[in-house]
């Protein structure tokens, strides 16, 4: 047996040693953003404990959850180069605009589709509503509160990981594995079967709007549009309010409507789309 060459060697030692690098990258990516949200959510419970108003308490920590992601890309970024680095992806061009509108889109026919099958089924109903002060007030409150969740989110799992993971691994597996996470850390210790189905294929969506476009901000919008337009659909902001009444196995929450099985079902379908689409453009790109 021909004993390898020694250049060969150090080749395989610098790309192991390039592999641990990269995974200890992305667990420092997640431990920030565990930190960051466990850090919001003791700081809104702190607040709402001093008699702060739920929409301050809930808002008002937002920085400092953005502070302490934005701290762990700083170094994963300076540990592991461009793969960590989210901040291309958030360049602003002609096209971003069109890119928020098409995750918006996105995220409104999820929820149409989604609501408008548990009204053809009987497991919801639309009521009058009175659109009044404090319900405007509650979705502005809460759209403010999702446009910082969904930028640390995804900065963290679309930007820093997905690209780490993809760089250690192969894309598909970068897709599989962020999503994976981004489930794994929403049902800590409330995991149901269905909830972590839910958020895993919206995390396989996000991340394949990602890949397609080049760029962050259509998994954002989608992020972002997809609770938020679920939320103001029950709350009352139009004359007309969704009533939920089928079991919620089936139609979801307002504030978690991935965790239906009609949305399940949604999200499956839109996810197996972009699939397609985010293959048909690698395909025409080769040519």
């Amino acid at each position: 047996m021909i004993p390898p060459r020694f250049s060969e060697v150090q080749r395989g030692t610098r790309s192991t040693s390039r592999s641990w690098l990269l995974l200890a990258g992305g667990g420092i990516v997640l431990a920030g953003y565990l930190l960051g949200r466990q850090a919001f959510e003791l700081a809104s419970a702190w607040m709402a404990a001093l008699s702060f108003t739920a929409g301050t308490a809930s808002i008002a920590p937002l920085p400092l959850y953005l502070a302490l992601v934005a701290a762990a890309l700083w170094v994963a970024v300076r540990m592991v180069g461009r793969p960590a680095d989210p901040l291309p992806a958030l360049r602003v061009s002609s096209h971003t605009l069109t890119q928020i509108c098409a995750g918006l889109l996105v995220a409104g026919l999820l929820v149409a589709v989604t609501y408008g099958f548990a009204v053809r089924a009987g497991w919801a109903g639309v009521e009058r509503a009175s659109p009044g002060g404090r319900a405007a007030s509650g979705l502005v409150g809460y759209a403010i509160l999702y446009a910082g969740i969904a930028l640390n989110e995804e900065l963290a799992f679309r930007g820093a990981l997905l690209g780490i993971l993809s760089r250690w691994g192969t894309p598909a597996l970068g897709v599989v594995a962020t999503s994976a996470l981004f489930a794994a850390v929403h049902v800590l210790g409330v995991a149901t079967w269905e909830r972590l189905a839910g958020i895993f294929l919206l995390g396989v969506l996000l991340a394949l709007l990602r890949i397609r476009s080049g760029s962050l901000w259509p998994a954002i919008a989608c992020h972002w549009g997809f609770h938020v337009f679920s939320y103001a659909a029950v709350l009352g902001v139009l004359p007309a309010r969704l009533v939920l009444g089928g079991p919620v196995l089936l139609v979801g929450r307002a504030d978690q409507l991935d965790a239906g099985l009609v949305s399940i079902v949604a999200l499956a379908a839109a996810t197996v789309c972009a699939a397609l689409v985010t293959r048909a453009g690698r395909r025409s790109g080769h040519r």
